[in-house]
């Protein structure tokens, strides 16, 4: 009878417990929202700081000001008046060409080069940038928080996840903006809402998910909203329900803002590929690329970026093996590798076919010789490869790697 009465007791506890600890909090929107006050949403909003300070220590972010200014322009569009009023908002480009974007508690959103290279128009970027505003307004990220501690509390086990104990960029961000699915459902209707005051057509958000089935699972952030094609293809289906119950101005025909948006998407592209070749995602760069070249078949530089690619594979055969396997969910071995050596010679001569189509493009292009030149040094052309590069050097514009080619040519005059 004791026994039976002090687990209940117990049980009452843990449910009282998890009860305040998981009272819903205001959203931003609302008055007395408090919004700070707390000890627990102060030490997220000083996380938050930190991490800002940390991505702008390792130049994750994007310094385009051209790009910086015309998101941060659509997001004034976006940002309830209340919120803006209450909370800092800031808007960054990461330079991640992972398919992600994240809000963190203390008003800093962070769109991924990789997802910007996706889309396709202004409405699309409107979704994206109000699903996450609406997190920062909505206060998922405490709401998570809260629930992490009141499930700890009432389960008795501790690191749950263990969030907060890596300085390593994916853990601290998943940690200030992890959400449940219930927080990105409730997002993706608030972004809805936002858009339409905005004047934003709202297929847009239709076809942002349409367009996100598209991604290679491995091209998306681990913890992304947009990783899981079994739930774009669930939220595409609950937007066009909102969209078809007339709860909010659908702005049918209106301008979505493709023209604009456009014209900065050539730079996103290049820098999405280029971010991919320097972690070493080189088949993921070959693919981006290719599909750029599509609508774009006379960029000399994505044409580059392709010879680069089979480049640094031939160079980079255990990079290239590793990648593979991380594709294609395979096991990483010798084998693998080997098989990458045997390469080699392939990957050289689709590198030198993919530098001269960036000059059929573009004759004079200066980093075209410098490919064609590393490929012929490192298949033993010492002349081709010091009349190559000796063009780059005096002909390019930014040389960013003068001192190791030259150390490449004063190796072929020693020969």
């Amino acid at each position: 009878m004791r026994r039976s009465y002090a687990y209940g007791i117990a049980a009452l506890l843990i449910v009282m417990t998890t009860a305040c600890v998981t009272a819903p909090v205001k959203p931003l929107t609302a008055g007395e929202h408090a919004y700070g006050q707390d000890e627990d949403e102060k030490k997220l909003i000083q996380r938050s700081s930190e991490l800002d300070n940390e991505l702008r220590r390792r130049g994750l972010v994007l310094q385009d000001a051209q790009i910086n200014a015309y998101v941060r322009g659509v997001a004034a569009r976006l940002v309830p008046p209340a919120a803006a009023s209450a909370v800092p908002f800031h808007f960054y480009v990461a330079r991640d060409p992972m398919v992600n974007a994240f809000a963190l508690p203390n008003g800093s959103i962070y769109l991924n080069v990789g997802l910007l290279a996706r889309l396709e128009n202004e409405a699309q970027l409107a979704h994206v940038l109000s699903h996450e505003i609406a997190h920062v307004v909505q206060r998922h990220s405490l709401q998570q928080d809260r629930n992490r501690r009141a499930t700890v509390v009432a389960a008795n086990v501790a690191d749950l996840l263990l969030f907060g104990t890596s300085i390593a960029y994916l853990p601290a961000v998943g940690a200030l903006a992890g959400h449940s699915r219930e927080s990105e459902a409730e997002a993706d209707r608030v972004a809805l809402e936002y858009m339409s005051r905005a004047g934003y057509p709202l297929e847009g958000a239709e076809q942002l998910f349409k367009l996100l089935q598209e991604v290679k699972q491995k091209e998306s952030a681990w913890g992304s909203v947009y990783s899981s094609h079994p739930d774009n293809q669930q939220r595409a289906q609950a937007t066009r329900e909102i969209i078809a119950s007339g709860r909010w101005a659908t702005n049918t025909g209106g301008a979505n803002g493709a023209k604009e948006y456009l014209r900065l998407r050539d730079t996103l592209i290049l820098e999405n590929v280029r971010l991919k070749l320097n972690v070493r995602q080189y088949q993921l760069a070959i693919e981006s690329a290719d599909g750029a070249l599509v609508k774009n078949p006379s960029s000399p530089w994505l044409h580059y970026y392709r010879g680069e690619a089979y480049r640094l594979m031939a160079e980079d055969p255990a990079g290239a093996a590793r990648e593979h396997a991380w594709i294609n969910d395979k096991k990483y071995n010798d084998d693998l590798v080997a098989e990458y050596v045997n390469k080699k010679q392939a990957l050289l001569t689709s590198a030198r076919e993919a530098y001269q189509q960036s000059l059929s493009a573009d004759k004079g292009f200066s980093h075209a010789y410098r490919g064609l030149g590393l490929v012929a040094y490192d298949e033993g052309e010492r002349q081709a490869a010091r009349e190559s590069l000796t063009y780059y050097l005096t002909h390019a514009k930014e040389i960013t790697d003068r001192p190791y080619i030259n150390n490449i040519l004063g190796r072929l005059e020693s020969q």
